[in-house]
């Protein structure tokens, strides 16, 4: 939809690091500067983009 609108936009894929062994992953979609999809990004450390 966004891009039939002439908006690009990428998936960001990031993990939070919890207590102990356990890894958590998150995935959110952007338009620029701005989340679209995906809530907070609050604790997770961003690690690569897909998308234009």
């Amino acid at each position: 939809m966004l891009a039939r609108q002439g908006n690009a936009s990428r998936i960001s894929i990031g993990i939070e690091k919890g207590t102990g062994s356990e890894l958590r992953a998150h995935a959110w979609l952007m338009s620029g500067n701005h989340i679209v999809l995906g809530g907070s990004i609050n604790g997770f450390t961003h690690l690569v983009d897909h998308g234009s």
